[in-house]
């Protein structure tokens, strides 16, 4: 909860950036809210998808343009990942959640000149551990 609450801290602490932005941050920025869906699988695509597990994803982005048509996308995600496994023959269910911090940096090419147009997003995502819980 210590590191959500620091998390948490950084993302306001960026928001209240005044009028005056530095070069790097002189293209859009916002907020990243929403749940991600994860579950584990026995081998086969899309084989069990009756054990999701939603998490929430919470984070930041950025977004600076270095040509009209390529920008710098980084942002900063604190994220939950995670499964449930049930044993229907012994009536047994584990879940088992993953707090990760995230820092997917992105280059963003644009296909065409318009704003709302096509594009192509590639770069590394980078993860932090925070901690684990596991339910029996």
């Amino acid at each position: 909860m210590r590191s959500f609450c620091i998390f948490l801290s950084l993302c306001v602490a960026l928001a209240s950036i005044g009028q005056e932005k530095p070069a790097f941050l002189q293209g859009h920025q916002g907020p990243r809210i929403g749940f991600g869906m994860a579950t584990q699988s026995n081998g086969q695509l899309f084989g069990n998808t009756a054990n999701l597990l939603l998490g929430p994803v919470i984070g930041w982005h950025f977004e600076a343009p270095l040509h009209p048509q390529v920008s710098l996308m980084p942002e900063i995600l604190w994220m939950t990942k995670g499964f449930t496994v049930r044993n229907p023959a012994q009536g047994t269910r584990v879940r088992s959640t993953f707090r990760h911090l995230e820092v997917p940096i992105g280059v963003k090419v644009s296909t065409d000149k318009a704003a709302d147009g096509l594009y192509l997003l590639l770069g590394p995502s980078f993860s932090y551990f925070l901690n684990d819980r596991y339910q029996y």
